[in-house]
């Protein structure tokens, strides 16, 4: 999931099948509108590199397209070519849920915006909390329940009408947040 106010960063798993051999470059196509993606490092030398880490950092610009698609993954040296279909969700509005904090802690959409929540943190390990986060409006206005975002769960409210809405965590009170709407 992919949106202006917030990039991504996937880790690649390379495998190799037989005696792959030589330089090979990385890209991804089939990207939507405004949507692109970054590789570290850019190009990896087969068999040699195979156990090495590849991050693909998806970046949104504002106005993208939204919407799911599918993006192909693409490593390719001279006529040897690799590909690998990956999903993708890209929005108008995205706020983290990682490192017990939402990030950003505070967003500004227009009326009309679907916000989307994203828990990147995993129960346990790191995690203060074992049972999962949650959003919950100091307002009443909108809950995700409590606890009950575990690891990539994603949660989403609509925001029609102008004013401040802050939230938190009930499972975690010192994790707080705002959406700013304006009309």
């Amino acid at each position: 999931m992919v949106a202006p106010t917030a990039g991504e960063s996937v880790a690649l798993k390379l495998t190799a099948i037989g005696t792959v051999s030589g330089n090979y470059t990385l890209s991804a196509s089939s990207l939507p509108k405004g949507i692109t993606a970054a590789f570290q490092p850019s190009s990896i030398v087969l068999p040699d590199q195979i156990s090495n880490p590849v991050t693909m950092t998806l970046s949104a610009a504002s106005g993208a397209a939204v919407g799911n698609s599918t993006i192909t993954v693409q490593a390719a040296s001279g006529s040897s070519v690799f590909t690998s279909q990956l999903s993708l969700a890209s929005v108008s509005a995205l706020v983290l849920i990682q490192g017990n904090a939402f990030v950003p802690s505070s967003l500004t959409v227009p009326a009309g915006t679907k916000v989307y929540w994203l828990n990147l943190d995993a129960a346990g390990g790191g995690d203060v909390n074992a049972v999962g986060h949650d959003v919950t409006a100091l307002d009443g206005s909108f809950s995700s329940g409590n606890g009950n975002l575990h690891q990539y769960d994603i949660f989403s409210s609509t925001f029609t009408a102008p004013g401040t809405f802050k939230y938190k965590s009930a499972a975690q009170p010192s994790m707080t947040g705002q959406i700013v709407v304006t009309g």
